[in-house]
């Protein structure tokens, strides 16, 4: 039992207990349904009870690895969640004509049952940020930890996966080294959280990774901005005008936006040297840019846990980050953008 699954795990369903708010909905159909049993008169549970139900049932879809699969099966959290604690519930709900007062007992008792399964959870998360799993690097003089995390649509979920994350990574820290004048085997990985979401930590030079959080930085903001020009289509397709015009012309200008964002980035980052690069580096530098725009986008992360120079400028960087990081990660919430539909062949 590792204890990184059991962290991982144990996030992955307070989060998913929080998206669902399944306390309150779990209170909700109790309410309703002692009104409805209690005052021996018909009273609609059903709108509550599938809300219930969907929750419950959301937990079957969380994208767990194998051990934690495993430990969430060992510890008997289907017990609670998932469509064996809805089986349990409709099997309560089946003696509500004969033991009206029997079935508000039981669904109380998987209430509170409930309440204590999430208290445990969080007791559990509490106690194991207390235990000593993270890495103890040793960094040399001049170094950061660049810390990379494959995570949502960015995720390492098999051996194709990994060999084009990690090729886009490996051009990217070549790319940057070059821009600042280091050498790119000089970077070495120095830890790899293989449980879900992957993360590798990278001890490479100060430079290198702050001009990597400032083209992260960049790169965010663009983000940001694209998905609040799709949240623009959304609220104008909300209207459902007769005009579609504004609608189009949005959704162009967001697809036009993210294509010439990675080379603006680019030209930005280079501006900043009194002596221009030369054009191997430039244009490596541009590709870099395009690879860390599409790990972001997809939802990867980058950050620098620590650094051996406190006065380097990464950590006001790398605090930018984060905020953009989860101003981002709201407006992720947003449905995924229409495919383009096939063009009809001449002779159809």
């Amino acid at each position: 039992m590792k204890v990184d699954d059991l962290k991982t795990l144990s996030d992955k369903l307070l989060e998913m207990t929080k998206k669902t708010q399944i306390e309150s909905q779990y209170q909700q159909f109790n309410h309703v349904l002692m009104n409805s049993l209690r005052n021996n008169r018909e009273q609609s549970v059903s709108q509550q009870k599938d809300q219930l139900f969907d929750s419950l049932r959301s937990f079957d879809k969380l994208p767990l690895t194998y051990s934690e699969s495993n430990l969430f099966s060992v510890l008997g959290y289907g017990d609670f969640v998932g469509d064996s604690a809805v089986n349990e519930i409709e099997a309560i709900l089946y003696d509500q004509n004969f033991d009206p007062q029997g079935v508000i007992q039981k669904i109380e008792a998987k209430q509170t049952a409930f309440k204590e399964f999430v208290s445990s959870i969080r007791n559990l998360q509490n106690a194991l940020q207390r235990v000593p799993t993270f890495k103890d690097v040793s960094l040399s003089e001049g170094e950061a930890l660049l810390e990379i995390t494959f995570s949502d649509k960015a995720a390492v979920d098999n051996i194709v996966d990994f060999e084009v994350w990690i090729d886009s990574w490996t051009k990217i820290i070549r790319a940057f080294s070059q821009l600042v004048g280091e050498k790119p085997e000089n970077s070495r990985i120095v830890f790899v959280q293989k449980s879900s979401p992957m993360i590798i930590d990278v001890a490479t030079a100060c430079s290198l990774v702050l001009m990597l959080g400032k083209a992260v930085d960049s790169v965010l903001a663009k983000v940001e901005r694209y998905l609040n020009i799709r949240k623009q289509v959304e609220e104008i397709k909300k209207l459902k005008l007769d005009n579609k015009k504004i609608e189009k012309e949005l959704e162009a200008e967001a697809d036009k936006f993210s294509d010439k964002s990675a080379q603006q980035i680019s030209e930005d980052l280079i501006s900043g040297f009194k002596k221009k690069p030369d054009g191997e580096v430039i244009n490596g530098l541009s590709l870099s840019i395009c690879k860390l725009f599409v790990f972001i986008d997809k939802g990867g992360r980058v950050d620098c846990p620590s650094s051996t120079n406190k006065d380097d400028g990464l950590t006001d960087i790398f605090k930018e980050v984060r905020q953009l990081q989860r101003d981002v990660d709201k407006l992720r919430l947003l449905p995924a953008p229409p495919k383009p539909k096939k063009k009809k062949a001449a002779n159809q």
